[in-house]
């Protein structure tokens, strides 16, 4: 037997229902797996989410050797196709019994499928998404998207992410430039400290930090920070500007809009979507890959401050874009006046009036 994860973590109690509801709001907007997008909001450790997925599935997890000693030799037929058709990769062999880690949703009807295809049985082990790309990476060569590059450094810290990295030629960003402009020896305070985890491309702690430093943008060693990463974003390679673009969005650096408008069509396809995906972070609208468009957005509203940005997320007509706009200005004030994304249009839109004003009353005083 098997469960939706969502389902089976509120079932199970291991996340509350809002929480999961943040999570596939994320997953709608920025794609991948429910996993993915826990992880990425450090809602679970991976190995309780390991430990959910394995219940949820009714799957194994797979002894660490296991995956350690994937080989392309591995694969046989089971060619680049399968694995993605299936959301699978090869990972061992005993005489006719393949062995494969699986994603999550497990794809039950492809793999049943292609068992027959191949005369070969099946054993499955479920693993998170970015461990399944990490082993698509090893087995067919494929780069793990940048997206998972932060999340390399989570799960396996820091100093095992740059050594695998180097191990399996995966093109990981170097951490960026500003790096240097963060003073060494012991930190003064907890800014400077969370400045050099920021700042570390790969590491664990760089979600996290990006976030607290939000509301520390005035601090001088921010605008240092803010200010290297939009340097970066320009002028270095795509590897370092992707890391940089990333950077820009986890700050929220409502200063950058203009730099990543001029990314979103950048002939680097992994560098025009991290732009894009920053955007929609920094001013809760989306208008694709299209400079022109972003453009005419930001000569209508670039004077604005990133608050009323926000509100106007609230009115957008994608769900999760006022999910996370919603969630955002909660944070903020504190308060959110019955304001619920997936209510009819005209109570969204008093409640965002009722919001709106409140702020503008009460923002003088903050």
């Amino acid at each position: 037997m098997s469960a939706r994860l969502s389902d089976f973590l509120i079932h199970d109690g291991a996340l509350p229902v809002e929480t999961v509801r943040v999570a596939a709001a994320r997953q709608v907007v920025y794609g991948g797996a429910l996993d993915t997008a826990l992880l990425e909001m450090d809602a679970l450790a991976e190995a309780t989410l390991w430990d959910e997925l394995s219940q949820a599935s009714g799957l194994p997890i797979p002894n660490p050797d296991l995956i350690a000693g994937a080989n392309p030799a591995h694969a046989g037929g089971f060619d680049a196709a399968r694995s993605a058709r299936c959301r699978a990769v090869p990972v061992g062999r005993h005489g006719n019994r393949l062995q494969l880690v699986v994603g999550d949703p497990i794809e039950r009807e492809a793999l049943r499928e292609v068992s027959e295809e191949l005369a070969i049985e099946l054993d499955l082990y479920v693993v998170p998404e970015v461990r399944l790309q990490m082993a698509r990476q090893v087995v067919y060569g494929q780069p793990v998207p940048p997206r998972f590059v932060p999340l390399l450094g989570r799960v396996l810290g820091s100093d095992s992410a740059r050594r695998w990295s180097e191990k399996s030629g995966v093109a990981t960003p170097a951490a960026p430039t500003s790096l240097a402009l963060v003073p060494k020896g012991p930190p003064a305070d907890d800014t400077e400290q969370l400045c050099r985890a920021a700042a570390d491309a790969h590491g664990a702690q760089r979600i996290a930090a990006l976030q607290a430093l939000r509301a520390r943008l005035e601090h001088p060693l921010v605008r240092e920070l803010a200010t290297a990463l939009r340097a970066d974003a320009v002028t270095a390679s795509p590897e370092r500007a992707l890391a940089a673009v990333i950077g820009i969005g986890g700050l929220r650096d409502r200063l950058a809009v203009g730099v990543l408008i001029d990314l979103v069509d950048a002939k680097d396809a992994d560098l025009a979507e991290g732009a894009r995906e920053a955007l929609i972070e920094i001013t809760r609208q989306d208008f694709g890959n299209s400079r022109r468009r972003w453009r005419s957005w930001l000569a209508a509203h670039g004077d604005e401050a990133r608050v009323d940005w926000l509100f106007a997320g609230l009115g957008h007509k994608v769900a999760e874009i006022r999910f996370a706009a919603s969630e955002e200005l909660w944070q903020i004030t504190g308060e959110y006046f019955g304001y619920h994304y997936d209510s009819p249009k005209r109570e969204r839109e008093q409640a965002r009036d009722r919001w709106r004003s409140w702020w503008r009353q009460h923002a003088q005083h903050r």
